[in-house]
């Protein structure tokens, strides 16, 4: 999940245009301490990587 979540920022930062690119412009770090998860997970280049990964973790279990 953590490999394919990862490799898809690396394509993100080759290939991505439009809001998943710019949401690096103004990039929210995840922090405990702000609480502010819903941020981090949402911003576009976070939850197109989350749901690439997702999406890879369930063909390698067999589940698609």
């Amino acid at each position: 999940d953590t490999i394919a979540h990862e490799y898809r920022h690396a394509w993100q930062m080759k290939y991505a245009s439009g809001a998943i690119k710019d949401s690096y412009i103004n990039y929210i770090s995840y922090d405990r301490n702000l609480g502010n998860y819903d941020q981090y997970r949402y911003q576009p280049c976070e939850a197109d990587a989350f749901d690439y990964a997702e999406i890879w973790t369930a063909i390698l279990k067999g589940l698609i």
